[in-house]
């Protein structure tokens, strides 16, 4: 029987094997909190983020320079959890770009474990909203795959540049 780790890792390759980085954006860069193997077209844009004293691989110089984080994390682990809340925060130190939540755990035809947000549920919708008040820009529920994941990640993407560009209208009306 294959461990979760071999589950989560061909579920990972499965859902990002017909697209590419500029699918999803120009200027991404894409963390995961598990040790994960990208297919390698995504090989120069992802690094490994487990947690712990880990540093973060970019300069501050580089995080700026983004358009956008995308981090790959389970919601069903919480060392991957405690991970993602470290990232967040190791990133916000920084000029940052928005930073989006990608969920991932197994394929949903694997019928392993899957994770759906309700955020009525104390322990898991306060996952959620302890990371947007760490400073988490959004999150990209459920298991999508392939083009539909890059579109769902795209629209968060250009949702939080149109919200940023009307706040800033607001403020300048002031």
């Amino acid at each position: 029987l294959p461990t979760m780790s071999q589950l989560s890792q061909e579920w990972l390759t499965r859902r990002l094997a017909r697209v590419g980085p500029r699918d999803f954006e120009e200027g991404i860069h894409m963390y995961c909190t598990s040790n994960l193997t990208p297919p390698p077209q995504f090989e120069h844009v992802w690094t490994v983020y487990e947690g712990g004293g880990q540093a973060l691989t970019q300069t501050a110089e580089e995080i700026s320079a983004l358009h956008t984080i995308i981090i790959f994390s389970s919601p069903l682990d919480e060392v991957q959890v405690a991970a993602l809340c470290r990232l967040v925060q190791k990133i916000l130190g920084h000029d940052a770009p928005p930073i989006l939540w990608v969920q991932h755990t197994v394929a949903p035809d694997s019928m392993g474990e899957t994770w759906q947000v309700d955020i009525a549920d104390s322990q898991r919708g306060g996952i959620v909203t302890h990371l947007l008040k760490l400073g988490l820009d959004g999150m990209v529920p459920g298991e999508l795959a392939g083009a539909r994941l890059a579109l769902a990640v795209r629209a968060k993407i250009h949702k939080l540049a149109s919200l940023s560009r009307s706040l800033n209208e607001a403020a300048n009306e002031r």
